[in-house]
């Protein structure tokens, strides 16, 4: 019957004709090949990981004949950004990222055709919580000798509730990620490589920028905490350095939490309010990106829409996702001169219109202002050059000032190194990488921490 006929019907995988892939994509998939199609593609942010990692999809399925697809991201928007280019490689996808009611018959229905031999194909796209989900787990249970198991993003599969849900059975496997290693998680990092094996291919961002990705200014700029922040750090470091060495797991658990607090003292400064009121001077605020911390957030942006006159609209956990697509676009045509955005730029939505960033609040774990670098260098028609402005939370110049003879000495260095890490890491790929670090010599020889930087 045409019923039955269409029921079988599939869509041919291909690569569109419009893609050509780069040599380094098609050497990644290469290796990948070489490895029993199992391992860790670990790419700078932007240069196409989705694409390398569809076109190995089309591969394998056209040698194997046979294939049940799994994409796990970590979010919904990701999840959704995937389905849009899977349909372009010909295939036929199911989210599995909502209500059950949307998706949970006709998984079954495909999985059935699938295994009865009907179809040759099918392709899920999960969040990571649908993906460890007990519905889809049951679903899956005993259908996975065909299958290949694909993370985006292949860093949080290394938290306990995922990778005790990883199955066993898969012979393929693909993980995705700038940055694939777990910071400070040890036994989270080695699940990953001990599931879906070593990084077969590594495409760090020196190869590829200026090239694939655009090139960009830094500057950091000090900006000095109050003393009382100031004073506020120094109590949760003393106490944080108690509970870590007590090797007791319930206070080195809220050793970690009073950590995070440590960094919205910084992320969060007054006086980044202030630099932002007396310092902030430019006459093009168009394609402009504002990371904020989220106690000053909405102080900063009346200070840009009143005091600036910047055509603002923020971009937070507040908006819905088409509400977030629209902004982008809007962003994109000129519409909106600048996004202010929090924590949700960080992986997986693209920007590449922006030409200038602003850094008010940062972090200290590498794979989020990689991942936050890598959102700014995508290359976009007009766009020559990025430039990025990172306000350092530095300590009190007082304190500074007092170098070994302050007691506050080794409380100063600590705050100092640890925003080091992150301006070392951009200063190193900037066009003014020789002179990004001026405005910190001053500071770094006072507190004797230059080693830090070399």
């Amino acid at each position: 019957s045409q019923k039955k006929s269409d029921e079988t019907k599939i869509r041919v995988p291909n690569i569109p004709d419009y893609i050509e892939l780069r040599e380094y994509q098609e050497k990644a998939i290469e290796k990948w090949f070489k490895n029993d199609c199992c391992g860790i593609l670990k790419m700078a942010t932007g240069t196409g990981k989705t694409i390398t990692a569809l076109s190995a999809m089309v591969q394998l399925f056209k040698e194997e004949g046979k294939l049940l697809i799994i994409v796990s991201c970590p979010f919904i928007h990701l999840a959704q950004q995937w389905k849009a280019d899977v349909m372009n490689f010909g295939f036929s996808p199911i989210l599995v990222g909502e209500s059950r009611k949307k998706w949970e018959n006709e998984a079954s229905r495909q999985l059935q055709l699938f295994h009865r031999g009907k179809k040759d194909v099918v392709f899920f796209i999960c969040t990571n919580t649908s993906f460890i989900s007990s519905t889809f787990q049951t679903l899956l249970k005993g259908r996975l000798s065909d299958s290949l198991i694909v993370f985006d993003e292949v860093h949080y599969a290394g938290s306990r509730s995922i990778r005790e849900n990883l199955p066993q059975i898969a012979p393929y496997r693909l993980g995705l990620s700038a940055t694939p290693e777990r910071h400070r998680d040890i036994i989270g990092t080695q699940a990953i490589f001990n599931y879906f094996g070593d990084i077969v291919f590594s495409l760090p961002i020196e190869d590829v920028i200026g090239k694939y990705l655009t090139n960009y200014f830094y500057y950091p700029i000090p900006v000095e905490m109050t003393t009382a922040e100031f004073e506020e750090y120094c109590s949760l470091s003393s106490r944080i350095g108690k509970y870590y060495s007590s090797k007791n797991d319930g206070l080195i658990q809220r050793a970690e939490m009073l950590a995070i607090e440590r960094a919205r003292i910084m992320n969060n400064s007054e006086n980044k309010k202030e630099w932002l009121r007396e310092k902030l001077v430019s006459d093009d605020f168009d394609y402009s990106l504002f990371y904020v911390g989220e106690r000053i957030f909405d102080d900063v942006k009346l200070i840009l829409s009143n005091q600036h006159n910047i055509r603002l609209h923020e971009f937070t956990a507040r908006q819905t996702p088409n509400e977030r697509r629209k902004l982008l676009a809007e962003f994109e045509q000129g519409e909106i001169q600048s996004l202010v955005a929090m924590k949700c730029l960080d992986e997986g939505i693209d920007v590449p219109p922006t030409r200038t960033a602003y850094f008010l609040a940062s972090s200290g774990n590498p794979r989020e202002f990689i991942q936050r670098r890598g959102r700014i260098l995508r290359k976009f028609e007009g766009k020559k050059d990025a430039i990025v402005y990172d306000l350092i939370s530095i300590p009190p110049m007082v304190f500074v000032e007092q170098g070994k003879s302050g007691e506050k000495y080794r409380a100063a260095k600590s705050a100092m190194t640890r925003e080091l890490k992150r301006v070392r890491e951009f200063a190193s790929m900037a066009k003014n990488k020789h002179s990004a670090m001026d405005e910190l010599i001053d500071i770094i020889n006072k507190l004797e921490i230059l080693d830090k930087i070399n």
